[in-house]
């Protein structure tokens, strides 16, 4: 299993390109040929779009979403007005909490996400992998390739 550094170092090996982590409630914008990345994804979601047409990749690290990402979209249209030319990948979400009104709210996250990712994009420009549960997810974006790199690694203590 990758870390997430690894990945990155991976990436940028003999490349010329920054990389852009995107903080909790941010919306990280990334260009040809950098790399945006988040992680410590443990109930949070973070939602990439990458414009195939523009290379430009946004990314958004929140724990509830619901007219956030409305906002988001909003946002990513003044950038790429046309969103069927987005690719979209969802993940992290992981089942922290052993508490049953805990897990069903998390639960409620990832509904509410697809939900609104459907209402927006057709099924084929999604892509969703829910971080295995007591795991930490992160999500990559390659510029230079369009690739998304969905992994998780260990909680550490």
């Amino acid at each position: 299993m990758e870390t997430m550094d690894e990945i990155i170092s991976g990436l940028l090996n003999g490349r010329d390109s920054e990389v852009i982590y995107t903080g909790m409630e941010e919306l990280g914008i990334a260009h040809f040929p950098n790399i945006l990345c988040t992680s410590g994804l443990g109930p949070c979601i973070a939602i990439g779009f990458y414009d195939t047409k523009n290379r430009v990749a946004f990314m958004t690290h929140q724990l509830g979403y619901g007219n956030y990402l409305i906002a988001t979209l909003d946002d990513i249209r003044k950038v790429s007005d046309d969103l069927s030319k987005l690719r979209v990948a969802a993940t992290g979400n992981s089942l922290v909490h052993d508490n049953k009104e805990d897990r069903e709210q998390e639960l409620m996250h990832r509904r509410d996400v697809t939900e609104i990712l459907l209402q927006h994009f057709d099924k084929k420009q999604i892509k969703t992998r829910w971080t295995k549960d007591y795991m930490l997810g992160y999500l990559v974006i390659d510029t230079k390739t369009g690739k998304f790199i969905i992994g998780e690694e260990y909680f550490e203590s």
